[in-house]
């Protein structure tokens, strides 16, 4: 599968987040105490990437009160959340001539260099 979703390239509009999946704590790391939040040993990050398509069809909004609909996903686990290592993903991964809705983190400041829009949105708590 990683083959296969290698030849292709995420574009239109692409909304981007990190996740947080549970993973097996090695044996070495159990005796230590742990970390909570976004560094804790028990979590891996994983960057996400959707393509989403304008859904054409308005019984269908009015039935899922959605105005798009997902395509195709890219999912990547990653060591940090550094805008860099972020940027190295994306730029692999996407259309320049695409447009990327995302939270307002620090770590995609770089986006709006790298493709044709960045719309970053404050989320509330």
């Amino acid at each position: 599968m990683g083959v296969r979703d290698s030849r292709y390239t995420l574009s239109g509009i692409i909304e981007l987040d990190e996740g947080f999946f549970s993973t097996e704590t090695s044996a070495d790391e159990k005796g230590k105490p742990l970390k909570r939040g976004r560094d804790s040993q028990k979590k891996s990050k994983v960057l996400v990437m959707s393509e989403s398509v304008p859904i054409a069809d308005d019984d269908l909004k009015k039935l899922h009160n959605k105005s798009r609909k997902v395509n195709h996903i890219k999912m990547f686990v990653i060591d940090d959340l550094k805008s860099e290592t972020i940027d190295k993903k994306v730029i692999k991964s996407t259309d320049k001539s695409s447009t990327i809705d995302s939270d307002n983190s620090t770590s995609y400041t770089n986006l709006k260099q790298l493709i044709f829009e960045h719309r970053p949105k404050v989320i509330s708590k």
